[in-house]
């Protein structure tokens, strides 16, 4: 019925990532964020700062904290739908373990997850037949999704603020938002 984006959806990915970034090239990207997601490091190719990224998701994955009623909002939303929670997400497969271990601190057995690391641009390839629903952050993801979907959640964030979104997507402030559209909808 409905799936989800991992970063910047269920857990904030950005602020360890603009940290890290920081951290490994003095140069503060947190500006750039307002703009756009992908961000530029001078001195660096876009190359070598997707390195940096993947580097630091490595290392840092595990002081990532849930968005805004992340958790409480997947424990009703699996409740409402009567299943697992299924999550797609372009992180690397080698951050599987790292990835899954952090989402069971937080789940803690209150439901169950089920993770799809796409490695892909585009999501849909990977979407169950009975998906009529999706959650991300990024407007490309969220307006090819809405092309095979009846509505697709946009998380606000700063790098999608003014993006032209398609008409079936709907700007939310955090995952409460699907949990009332779900309740209205069963």
């Amino acid at each position: 019925m409905i799936e989800f984006d991992f970063d910047d959806v269920i857990v904030d990915c950005q602020t360890i990532v603009e940290a890290g970034l920081l951290e490994k090239t003095g140069i503060d990207v947190h500006p750039q964020r307002s703009k756009n997601f992908y961000v530029t490091v001078p001195g660096y190719t876009n190359t070598e700062v997707g390195d940096l990224v993947r580097e630091i998701l490595f290392k840092d994955t595990h002081k990532m904290k849930p968005t805004k009623l992340a958790i409480e909002s997947l424990e009703k939303i699996s409740k409402l739908i009567n299943g697992p929670i299924k999550i797609i997400t372009a992180r690397q497969k080698g951050l599987r373990k790292v990835t899954e271990k952090l989402m069971d601190s937080f789940v803690k057995g209150k439901f169950k997850c089920q993770f799809i690391f796409s490695l892909e641009y585009k999501k849909s390839a990977f979407l169950s037949p009975s998906t009529k629903f999706f959650v991300d952050d990024l407007p490309h993801h969220v307006n090819e999704l809405a092309a095979k979907l009846d509505t697709v959640f946009i998380m606000k964030r700063p790098w999608n603020k003014g993006r032209p979104l398609k008409s079936n997507v709907i700007p939310i402030n955090s995952l409460q938002d699907v949990v009332k559209f779900i309740e209205n909808i069963l």
